[in-house]
Protein backbone atom coordinates (compact mmCIF):
# COMPACT_ATOMS: atom_id res chain seq x y z
CA UNK A 1 0.00 0.00 0.00
CA UNK A 2 1.53 3.34 -1.00
CA UNK A 3 0.83 6.17 1.42
CA UNK A 4 1.87 9.77 1.09
CA UNK A 5 2.37 12.06 4.05
CA UNK A 6 4.22 15.11 5.31
CA UNK A 7 5.33 16.21 8.74
CA UNK A 8 2.21 18.38 9.11
CA UNK A 9 -0.87 16.57 10.39
CA UNK A 10 -3.30 18.51 8.20
CA UNK A 11 -1.74 16.90 5.13
CA UNK A 12 -1.85 13.33 6.43
CA UNK A 13 -4.16 10.94 4.61
CA UNK A 14 -7.11 9.73 6.64
CA UNK A 15 -5.62 6.26 7.07
CA UNK A 16 -2.73 7.71 9.04
CA UNK A 17 -4.80 9.95 11.28
CA UNK A 18 -7.75 7.70 12.09
CA UNK A 19 -6.51 4.09 12.18
CA UNK A 20 -5.57 2.66 15.54
CA UNK A 21 -3.52 -0.41 16.36
CA UNK A 22 -5.54 -3.17 18.05
CA UNK A 23 -5.08 -3.64 21.79
CA UNK A 24 -2.55 -6.35 22.58
CA UNK A 25 -1.87 -7.81 25.99
CA UNK A 26 1.79 -7.57 26.95
CA UNK A 27 2.96 -10.94 28.18
CA UNK A 28 5.86 -9.77 30.34
CA UNK A 29 7.61 -6.67 31.53
CA UNK A 30 10.59 -7.61 29.36
CA UNK A 31 8.45 -6.85 26.30
CA UNK A 32 8.65 -3.18 27.35
CA UNK A 33 12.43 -3.13 27.71
CA UNK A 34 14.12 -0.70 25.37
CA UNK A 35 17.75 -1.64 24.96
CA UNK A 36 19.04 1.47 23.19
CA UNK A 37 17.89 5.06 22.89
CA UNK A 38 19.49 7.78 20.78
CA UNK A 39 19.02 11.57 20.60
CA UNK A 40 19.02 11.85 16.81
CA UNK A 41 21.99 14.23 17.03
CA UNK A 42 24.90 13.02 14.91
CA UNK A 43 28.15 12.73 16.90
CA UNK A 44 30.42 12.24 13.91
CA UNK A 45 30.57 11.30 10.27
CA UNK A 46 32.17 7.93 9.69
CA UNK A 47 33.31 6.36 6.44
CA UNK A 48 32.35 2.90 5.14
CA UNK A 49 35.47 0.75 4.80
CA UNK A 50 33.74 -2.46 3.77
CA UNK A 51 30.22 -3.73 3.16
CA UNK A 52 29.48 -7.20 1.90
CA UNK A 53 28.60 -10.83 2.55
CA UNK A 54 30.23 -12.95 5.24
CA UNK A 55 31.35 -16.58 4.99
CA UNK A 56 28.45 -17.51 7.29
CA UNK A 57 25.86 -16.22 4.82
CA UNK A 58 25.09 -12.86 6.44
CA UNK A 59 26.31 -9.37 5.68
CA UNK A 60 28.61 -7.02 7.55
CA UNK A 61 29.41 -3.34 7.53
CA UNK A 62 32.79 -2.00 8.69
CA UNK A 63 33.02 1.73 9.43
CA UNK A 64 35.99 3.97 10.14
CA UNK A 65 35.29 6.22 13.12
CA UNK A 66 36.86 7.83 16.18
CA UNK A 67 34.42 9.63 18.52
CA UNK A 68 31.82 6.85 18.72
CA UNK A 69 34.54 4.34 19.59
CA UNK A 70 35.16 6.08 22.93
CA UNK A 71 34.04 3.62 25.59
CA UNK A 72 32.53 1.19 23.05
CA UNK A 73 32.22 -2.52 23.87
CA UNK A 74 31.10 -5.67 22.11
CA UNK A 75 27.32 -5.73 21.86
CA UNK A 76 26.94 -1.95 22.24
CA UNK A 77 24.53 -0.14 19.94
CA UNK A 78 25.60 2.55 17.49
CA UNK A 79 23.16 4.40 15.25
CA UNK A 80 24.35 4.31 11.63
CA UNK A 81 22.33 6.68 9.41
CA UNK A 82 19.55 6.47 12.00
CA UNK A 83 19.50 2.65 12.21
CA UNK A 84 20.36 0.97 15.52
CA UNK A 85 23.11 -1.62 14.89
CA UNK A 86 25.10 -3.87 17.25
CA UNK A 87 28.91 -3.76 17.42
CA UNK A 88 30.37 -7.20 16.68
CA UNK A 89 34.06 -6.17 16.39
CA UNK A 90 36.04 -2.99 16.94
CA UNK A 91 39.51 -1.55 17.37
CA UNK A 92 40.80 1.99 17.86
CA UNK A 93 39.89 3.15 14.33
CA UNK A 94 36.85 1.16 13.16
CA UNK A 95 33.93 -1.03 14.15
CA UNK A 96 31.94 -3.79 12.46
CA UNK A 97 28.22 -4.53 12.64
CA UNK A 98 26.17 -7.35 11.18
CA UNK A 99 23.36 -6.64 8.73
CA UNK A 100 20.44 -9.02 8.39
CA UNK A 101 18.57 -9.33 5.09
CA UNK A 102 15.59 -7.69 6.84
CA UNK A 103 17.73 -4.69 7.85
CA UNK A 104 18.95 -4.36 4.27
CA UNK A 105 15.36 -4.49 2.95
CA UNK A 106 13.93 -1.93 5.39
CA UNK A 107 16.73 0.65 5.47
CA UNK A 108 18.87 2.66 3.07
CA UNK A 109 21.98 0.78 4.24
CA UNK A 110 21.89 -1.48 1.16
CA UNK A 111 22.89 1.57 -0.94
CA UNK A 112 26.17 2.03 0.96
CA UNK A 113 29.49 1.39 -0.77
CA UNK A 114 33.12 1.59 0.29
CA UNK A 115 33.90 5.25 0.97
CA UNK A 116 30.29 6.29 1.67
CA UNK A 117 29.90 8.80 4.53
CA UNK A 118 27.58 7.73 7.35
CA UNK A 119 26.04 9.54 10.33
CA UNK A 120 27.03 7.97 13.66
CA UNK A 121 25.74 8.28 17.22
CA UNK A 122 26.32 6.23 20.36
CA UNK A 123 23.37 5.09 22.44
CA UNK A 124 22.49 7.26 25.44
CA UNK A 125 23.67 6.36 28.91
CA UNK A 126 21.80 7.30 32.10
CA UNK A 127 24.35 10.06 32.71
CA UNK A 128 24.20 11.48 29.16
CA UNK A 129 22.85 14.98 28.68
CA UNK A 130 19.68 14.80 26.62
CA UNK A 131 20.20 17.25 23.75
CA UNK A 132 17.70 15.95 21.19
CA UNK A 133 14.72 13.68 21.65
CA UNK A 134 14.28 9.95 22.22
CA UNK A 135 14.90 7.89 19.07
CA UNK A 136 15.06 4.09 19.06
CA UNK A 137 16.66 3.65 15.65
CA UNK A 138 14.22 0.94 14.57
CA UNK A 139 13.42 1.28 10.88
CA UNK A 140 10.16 0.00 9.36
CA UNK A 141 10.65 1.00 5.73
CA UNK A 142 12.24 3.51 3.40
CA UNK A 143 10.48 6.32 1.58
CA UNK A 144 10.87 8.53 -1.45
CA UNK A 145 11.00 12.31 -1.03
CA UNK A 146 8.33 13.60 -3.40
CA UNK A 147 8.62 17.31 -2.70
CA UNK A 148 10.40 19.80 -0.47
CA UNK A 149 8.63 23.14 -0.04
CA UNK A 150 10.21 25.98 1.98
CA UNK A 151 8.04 28.00 4.36
CA UNK A 152 9.91 30.81 6.11
CA UNK A 153 12.74 29.08 8.02
CA UNK A 154 11.17 25.59 7.78
CA UNK A 155 10.64 22.88 5.19
CA UNK A 156 7.54 20.83 4.36
CA UNK A 157 8.79 17.45 3.23
CA UNK A 158 6.35 15.13 1.48
CA UNK A 159 7.38 11.46 1.58
CA UNK A 160 5.85 8.50 -0.27
CA UNK A 161 6.23 5.10 1.38
CA UNK A 162 5.31 1.54 0.49
CA UNK A 163 4.81 0.09 3.92
CA UNK A 164 3.04 -2.75 5.68
CA UNK A 165 -0.01 -1.78 7.76
CA UNK A 166 1.89 -2.02 11.06
CA UNK A 167 4.39 0.55 9.79
CA UNK A 168 1.53 2.88 8.86
CA UNK A 169 0.28 2.70 12.46
CA UNK A 170 3.75 3.62 13.74
CA UNK A 171 4.05 6.42 11.17
CA UNK A 172 0.84 7.89 12.54
CA UNK A 173 2.43 8.22 15.97
CA UNK A 174 5.66 9.67 14.59
CA UNK A 175 4.28 12.17 12.10
CA UNK A 176 1.28 13.22 14.15
CA UNK A 177 3.73 14.70 16.64
CA UNK A 178 5.77 16.35 13.90
CA UNK A 179 8.93 14.38 14.70
CA UNK A 180 11.09 12.77 12.08
CA UNK A 181 14.43 11.04 11.89
CA UNK A 182 15.30 10.96 8.22
CA UNK A 183 18.69 9.73 7.14
CA UNK A 184 20.18 13.21 7.01
CA UNK A 185 23.21 11.96 5.09
CA UNK A 186 21.07 11.13 2.06
CA UNK A 187 19.66 14.32 0.64
CA UNK A 188 18.45 16.56 3.46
Amino acid sequence: MASSFTSATSFLPKTLTTRRAPFRKIRSASALTVRSIFTGIVEEMGRVRHVGPTDAGGFELRIGASTVLGGVGLGDSISVNGTCLTVSRFDDSEFTVGLSPETLRRTSLSALAEGSPVNLERALQPTTRMGGHFVQGHVDCTGEIVSVDPEEDSLWVKVRVDAPDDAVHRAERVYYGGRDEPDRGRGL
